[in-house]
């Protein structure tokens, strides 16, 4: 990894939460709250009823409630992830793979493919080597 690329690492949205959790929930707890934040939708609004998680996690509906407060009182920036939500990440694939007339077609990207080199020296003693198997 780039040093750059290490140094300005931020969390995002999800993740930064996540990472707060640790500080309002016990360990029983945690998984239920990971699934809490994972149902907020852009608006920061949950998109489960409370009972349904309760049920999910076989906790009573207070448990889930008491949970779901604990989550509130942390450092939720919804902006940020309006903003996250709205970011468009490309994939650039080393290969693709195309099917036409039913048969399937690789396309390697030269971007990707590393440049062989043989030294001189050793090319020729392969060239002119009698083994079969060079």
């Amino acid at each position: 990894m780039e040093y750059e690329k290490f140094i300005s690492y931020k969390p995002g949205f999800y993740e930064s939460l996540e990472n707060q959790l640790f500080e309002v929930l016990n360990e029983n707890e945690i998984e239920a709250g990971k699934f809490i934040i994972g149902s907020f939708n852009e608006k920061g609004k949950l998109t489960l009823e409370l009972e349904v998680i309760a049920e999910l996690f076989s906790f009573s509906l207070a448990e889930i409630e008491e949970i779901y407060n604990k989550i509130k009182t942390l450092d939720i920036d919804f902006t940020e992830l309006n903003s996250l939500e709205n970011k468009v990440d490309y994939v650039d694939p080393y290969i693709v793979v195309k099917k036409a007339d039913n048969k399937y077609k690789i396309i390697y990207k030269e971007k990707f493919s590393p440049t062989l080199k043989i030294n001189n020296y050793y090319y020729n003693l392969l060239k002119n080597s009698e083994d079969q198997e060079c």
